[in-house]
């Protein structure tokens, strides 16, 4: 894959109709190959402005540029949103199908995303036989069977349990070491967010701003054992106490 696109965006705000203002100038850089995660409380605009990073709505007033090479985009949400009707093979090729693409292209994605994600055995189980991890892992074999270089998730694991969470997480910065996408992750965990990234934004509501932008340095790889650092514990304590300033105030 080519180099990552970074992420510009530059006094991003958003109302809609002639409601209160959602966003409020959000301003933030994300360098190519970087993961950001964004927290805060709920209804403070968090998923509104990845939508609007993707083009899915239309920012008030701000820009959000790109530098690097032309952003290849995938977006994972808080659902799977996988076909009920479609086998796992059958979702994860969706989107080659859809771009109409040369069957020889994508031949062969499916067994290669399945081996990668785990989900060798159940390439060919409709959703309905699926745990809602392996859900997600088909919703994320999806995404990057495209090679993206930018990958957006919007709080893609909040209603697993803990376990599957961190496993997937691990999963997730292996994928991310090999293809080095720049990636925008909308999390509620702060756990998640420090184990993800490489900065955490801390979004204050009424309306949605940058309330706080903690830089961390927690060494990559990152594995089962970075959750019992004496670093990693001492961010997750700063992030939460940052995160109950903003909640608080």
């Amino acid at each position: 894959m080519d180099e990552a696109p970074s992420i510009s965006l530059d006094r991003i705000s958003k109302r809609f109709g002639d409601g209160p203002p959602v966003l409020d100038e959000i301003s933030l850089q994300v360098g190519g190959g970087q993961i950001i995660a964004v927290v805060g409380p709920s209804g403070c605009g968090k998923s509104t402005l990845l939508r609007i990073v993707a083009g899915l709505l239309p920012a008030s007033s701000g820009e959000v540029r790109h530098s690097g090479p032309e952003p290849d985009m995938a977006f994972i949400f808080q659902d799977a949103t996988l076909l009920p009707w479609a086998t796992v093979r059958d979702n994860i090729i969706l989107p080659h199908r859809l771009r109409k693409v040369d069957r020889q292209s994508w031949d062969g994605l499916a067994e290669e995303w399945g081996r990668r994600m785990g989900l060798t055995k159940a390439l060919d189980f409709y959703p309905r036989q699926l745990s809602g991890g392996m859900k997600m892992r088909v919703s994320i074999a999806r995404a990057l069977s495209c090679f993206p270089n930018l990958l957006l998730l919007d709080e893609p694991f909040g209603a697993l349990d803990a376990i599957t969470r961190n496993r997937l997480n691990e999963e997730l910065l292996e994928l991310h070491a090999k293809a080095r996408w720049t990636g925008l992750f909308v999390t509620h965990s702060v756990n998640e967010a420090v184990f993800l990234s490489h900065r955490i934004v801390i979004i204050g509501n009424n309306p949605g701003h940058v309330s706080a932008v903690i830089e961390n340095p927690l060494p990559f790889p990152r594995n089962a054992h970075t959750r019992e650092s004496l670093e990693y514990l001492r961010l997750v304590g700063e992030t939460t106490a940052r995160l109950h300033e903003v909640l608080s105030a």
